[in-house]
């Protein structure tokens, strides 16, 4: 694997010089990236290590670049001799926004009602393995459940669900890594950008696609709201809750409102999601008018004004009045 990425960097280098990129400047660029792939693999062998060695000696290096990498790799292969074993396990990653990180191939198939869950999950999978993000976090597993769950047409799912999702997301991609790993350096944090993404790593992450898009219209924090609504342990009061209600026998309309986070009977105990961000709009846009007027201030004719002149924040204070008419 290894032996087969160095050939693939001095075949990049070939194909940019020809193009009029500078020769060293890409020598250099790929010497630095080859050093760190090296530092962060897991389970480099003295064998490996050995056969890595002659191919970079054969290729256009210099020597000093040979010397460096060659450092690299025998560090490597030092710590994983040192322990008996592979390393410990690569820190997770995060990326916030991995919708903004998909292309419109990718978003084809995630928001094409006709398709089922499985090739929606194949391609999010896929795209996050192609930009290295092969050690997900908790908080991005939930993240890629959220995308589909907004866009993937599959109606209502519940915790278990969305459990088993996340599940399936993280053991697709480090089935694709075991078989082939990500080539390029561990990246813990992504930017909120693919521009900002090394160039060697965007062009492999967009190799034989127009690149990524900026992501569908997903509502006001729709996607945040339905991030937090993934469980990805059995300690998630909401999969706990779902669950012991199918254990009671209870009916399915009300297993159905249990798994809504919207119980009809105490609506203080959560709201639809569509009502969440509403009020979340609604309260950003009332920090606002307090901040810009004073608790003073917002009582008066001016703040009626703002008020009736945006009739979407009109709608999200009625709102919530009802809804605390509704608990009392």
């Amino acid at each position: 694997m290894l032996i087969r990425m160095v050939r693939q960097r001095v075949a990049f280098i070939g194909a940019q010089s020809a193009a009029g990129l500078s020769r060293d400047g890409l020598l250099a660029s790929q010497t630095q990236s080859l050093c760190a792939t090296f530092a962060t693999t897991v389970g480099i062998s003295i064998a490996v290590a050995t056969d890595v060695s002659a191919e970079i000696a054969g290729g256009p290096w210099s020597d000093e670049q040979k010397q460096r990498l060659a450092t690299s790799l025998s560090a490597a292969a030092a710590a994983n001799a040192q322990v008996g074993g592979p390393r410990l396990p690569r820190p997770v990653q995060y990326c916030d926004a991995l919708e903004h990180f998909l292309t419109q191939e990718d978003w084809d198939v995630i928001c094409d009602p006709a398709r089922p869950k499985g090739p929606k999950v194949t391609v999010l999978t896929t795209r996050m393995w192609r930009l290295g993000l092969t050690c997900p976090s908790e908080d991005l597993l939930q993240r890629a459940v959220a995308i589909i769950c907004c866009k993937g047409e599959l109606g209502a799912l519940n915790f278990q669900n969305k459990k088993a999702m996340a599940a399936d997301i993280q053991k697709e991609i480090k089935d694709m890594n075991v078989l082939d790993a990500w080539p390029f350096a561990h990246m813990r944090r992504y930017p909120l950008l693919p521009i900002d993404l090394a160039d060697d790593a965007r062009n492999f992450a967009y190799d034989g696609t127009a690149g990524p898009i900026t992501a569908p219209s997903l509502g006001p924090h729709a996607l945040q709201l339905m991030a937090k609504s993934v469980p990805t342990r059995d300690t998630h009061k909401g999969l706990q809750r779902e669950i012991a209600t199918e254990g009671s026998g209870a009916s399915s309309a009300d297993a159905l409102q249990l798994t809504s986070g919207f119980d009809r009977r105490q609506p203080q105990r959560g709201v639809q999601l569509d009502m969440q961000s509403q009020m979340l709009a609604m309260g950003q846009f009332m920090q606002q008018m307090f901040a810009q007027f004073g608790p003073k201030g917002i009582g008066g004719n001016h703040f009626l004004m703002v008020l009736l002149s945006r009739p979407q924040a009109f709608l999200n204070l009625f709102l919530i009045l009802m809804l605390r008419l509704l608990r009392q």
